[in-house]
């Protein structure tokens, strides 16, 4: 584990030096501002990404939801920065417009890493340690779920109420209106309710079902 650390550490020290060295190049290469800029940006978006790998244990958490967001990365603004630098080619080449495209590509960056913090915060995976699953346990989603019910089965009587509610919003819905209201497209978004009913059969035999598997067991 110690050695897989330090091997980590490394890879990350050496991608976050070719990130300022390439940077640099670009400097050299194509002084113009548009290119500076581009490289700048390219710069910050992929060091933002990298420093957050390096002072997280994401890696170890959540392996594959961080594995995407470095092939985001390296997919993106790092690989295009790394390779146009060490070909010794302008980054802004070929680009109609050089600092909106990395402008645009940094900022999904940052709302993709912002993303991944909140679903590791909200989220106990298996290989958190015991202090973070005892910390977590209030904030986890699924116990969040878990409180309000979400995973536990409707009734009869709240399919049928459902699909009561439904078929209200479907006569009240004013379908074909050629200036349909706020009320009227809420109406229409809720109508589906009206098919709740219908589940009954299937809610009866999941929970026969459900009662044969624990008679089993005990």
């Amino acid at each position: 584990m110690k050695k897989q650390l330090i091997t980590s550490v490394f890879i990350n020290t050496l991608m976050i030096v070719l990130a300022i060295l390439a940077c640099f190049m670009q400097l050299l290469i194509d002084d113009s501002s548009e290119n500076i800029a581009s490289a700048s940006i390219a710069m910050f978006g992929s060091l933002c990404l990298l420093f957050y790998l390096r002072y997280s244990n994401s890696y170890e958490t959540n392996p594959m939801s961080t594995f995407a967001l470095f092939g985001f990365c390296a997919t993106g603004e790092l690989g295009a920065l790394l390779v146009q630098s060490f070909s010794l080619t302008s980054l802004a080449k070929n680009l109609r417009q050089p600092i909106d495209t990395f402008a645009v590509l940094a900022l999904f960056q940052l709302v993709a890493i912002a993303a991944h913090m909140a679903y590791r915060f909200f989220s106990v995976t298996e290989a958190s340690t015991d202090s973070i699953k005892s910390e977590r346990k209030w904030f986890s989603l699924r116990s969040l779920f878990d409180k309000l019910d979400v995973y536990v089965i409707p009734t009869v009587s709240e399919l049928w109420v459902l699909g009561l509610i439904g078929l209200v919003a479907i006569l009240s819905s004013g379908t074909g209106a050629v200036n349909p209201s706020v009320l009227n497209k809420i109406g229409v978004g809720i109508s589906f309710l009206a098919w709740a009913p219908f589940l009954i059969p299937i809610n009866i035999a999941v929970a026969n079902c459900i009662t044969s598997f624990w008679s089993v067991l005990e």
